[in-house]
């Protein structure tokens, strides 16, 4: 449980940065790539909701646990690699 809790509030706090980094883009003169900012938002929370279902799917079977638990480990360098990604997108385009 603890893992899934954990990537779930790691992408809570990217979700909230990709936020940031959409504001950023729209001061003044906007940035070329700031579409890129609502497409890192929006994998971000699609990873959210991944990390609810192998939450749930832990919590409904105990067999599913030790998958749930490695399947959350690998979503929190995934949404980090997501938001550099993103965050290179809106900078370079």
């Amino acid at each position: 449980m603890l893992p899934c809790l954990l990537a779930l509030v790691w992408s809570g706090l990217l979700i909230l940065a990709d936020g940031a980094i959409g504001v950023m883009a729209g001061w003044d003169t906007p940035m070329p790539g700031e579409r890129w900012a609502t497409v890192g938002l929006a994998g971000h929370c699609v990873l959210a909701v991944g990390c609810l279902l192998v939450l749930l799917a832990g919590l409904s079977a105990p067999q599913r646990r030790r998958a749930a638990a490695l399947t959350a480990w690998l979503i929190i360098p995934v949404a980090f690699g997501w938001l550099v990604l993103t965050a290179r997108l809106v900078g370079s385009a």
